[in-house]
């Protein structure tokens, strides 16, 4: 089984939160959190680099 990153990780942890009130309502709406991951995975990068990059114009 390849591992796919955080998407499968994320999916894993939603199917054991499942018996938890907090668990159903992420597992019904799952891709907000996903998206919300990935976005500030982009927002740190883009914060820690933000000096280099206006450098480059």
């Amino acid at each position: 089984m390849a591992f796919n990153g955080p998407k499968s990780f994320w999916h894993v942890t939603l199917h054991n939160l499942q018996s938890v009130r907090v668990g159903q309502v992420l597992a019904r709406y799952h891709t907000v959190g996903l998206v919300m991951w990935y976005t500030v995975i982009v927002a740190g990068v883009l914060q820690a680099f933000w000096t280099y990059w206006i450098t480059l114009v």
